[in-house]
C-alpha cells in the first residue's frame, strides 16, 4: 500500500512540474567591473556571459571620442584610445540587457611626465635671513623662500616670484607647489594667485580653455604681460587651509609648448583685503614644474 502511494504522489510532482514551468532568470555576469587603463591606449578583454540573445552596450557621449566596446565570443573589448594629457581620464559604460544591466567604471591614467630643470629666478622681495629664494628649487621640502619683512612697503603688496627654465624643455603641462611646512608656517601662507608662463605662443592674448574663478583679482585668463608671459592659471586660497598645507597640484588647462619661463603673482595686499596671503607676506618651500613625455 506505502508503495502504491509513493508513486502516485511522485506522478502527480513530475505532472505539476511539466505543467507550471518555472522561469529561468536571465544571468548576465562580467568578470572585471573596474578597469586601469594605460595612457597609451590599451585594448582588454574582459570576460562577459549572459543567456540574453539581446545585449546593448552604452557610452556616454562625452566618453564616445576615446572610448570603444564591443561584445565579441565571449568578451566585452574594450578600447581606450591614447590619453595625450598628463590628466587621469575617467567614464564608465553600461552592459544592457532585457531585464538586466551591469556598469563597468574604466579609469584610464595620463602621460608620464618630466621634472623640468629650473636655471635661476628672482622674486620681487626675499627676507636673506630666513628663506632664500634658491630654496623654491632646491629639492628640499623643508627649506623655504620667505618674502621681506621690511621696509613696510614689502608687506602687504603684491609679490611676484619669476623662474627662468631650462631650454629644449617640449611642453609645461603639470605645476606643483609646496607650502611652507614647519612650525609656525601659517606666516605667509598663500592665497589668491596667478601663474604666467613665457614659451611659444603665449606672445597672443587668447587661447586658455577654463572657467575663471569666482574673483575679480588679477587679469583674465589668457591676457599677456609687458614680457611676454601669459596668464594660464588662477588659483584661490587652498595654500591657507593648515599650518601644514601640503601640495597644490594644478594641471594647466592649456599646455604651454617649449616653455623659457615662470611666473607667480600672490595677492599680498591690501590689508584686509580678501585673499591675501598670510600677514600680507609670501612664502614657499618648493616650485615644481613638470612636462609630458611622449
Amino acid at each position: 500500500m506505502k508503495k502504491i502511494l509513493l508513486l502516485c504522489i511522485v506522478a502527480t510532482v513530475a505532472f505539476s512540474c511539466v505543467k507550471d514551468e518555472i522561469p529561468i532568470p536571465m544571468a548576465l555576469m562580467i568578470e572585471e567591473l573596474d578597469l586601469t587603463l594605460v595612457a597609451e591606449g590599451e585594448t582588454y578583454h574582459n570576460r562577459f556571459y549572459t543567456t540574453s540573445a539581446a545585449v546593448n552596450v552604452v557610452i556616454p557621449e562625452n566618453a564616445m571620442e576615446w572610448l570603444h566596446a564591443i561584445v565579441d565570443d565571449g568578451y566585452l573589448v574594450i578600447t581606450a584610445d591614447r590619453n595625450a594629457s598628463i590628466g587621469i581620464r575617467a567614464s564608465s559604460l553600461k552592459i544592457v540587457t532585457p531585464e538586466r544591466e551591469a556598469t563597468v567604471n574604466i579609469t584610464q591614467q595620463g602621460l608620464p611626465t618630466k621634472l623640468i630643470k629650473i636655471t635661476g629666478g628672482v622674486p620681487s622681495s626675499s627676507q636673506s635671513n630666513e628663506g632664500n629664494w634658491k630654496n623654491t628649487w632646491d629639492g628640499d621640502y623643508v627649506s623655504y623662500w620667505h618674502s621681506e619683512y621690511s621696509p613696510a612697503s614689502a608687506q602687504y603688496s603684491d609679490h611676484l616670484l619669476q623662474w627662468d627654465l631650462e631650454s629644449g624643455t617640449g611642453s609645461l603641462d603639470l605645476v606643483i607647489t609646496y607650502p611652507r611646512n614647519n612650525a609656525g608656517a601659517a606666516n605667509g601662507r598663500i592665497g589668491y594667485f596667478c601663474i604666467y608662463v613665457k614659451g611659444d605662443g603665449t606672445d597672443v592674448p587668447g587661447g586658455i580653455e577654463g572657467e575663471e574663478p569666482g574673483w575679480d583679482w588679477g587679469d583674465p585668463l589668457g591676457s599677456v604681460d609687458a614680457d611676454g608671459y601669459k596668464l594660464v592659471y588662477k588659483g584661490d586660497d587652498t595654500f591657507k587651509q593648515n599650518a601644514y598645507g601640503g601640495p597644490t597640484i594644478m594641471v594647466l588647462p592649456t599646455p604651454i609648448s617649449h616653455p623659457t619661463g615662470v611666473k607667480m603673482l600672490l595677492r599680498g595686499g591690501p590689508a584686509g583685503a580678501t585673499g591675501i596671503s598670510r600677514g600680507g607676506h609670501g612664502s614657499l618651500a618648493e616650485m615644481e614644474l613638470y612636462g609630458k613625455v611622449g
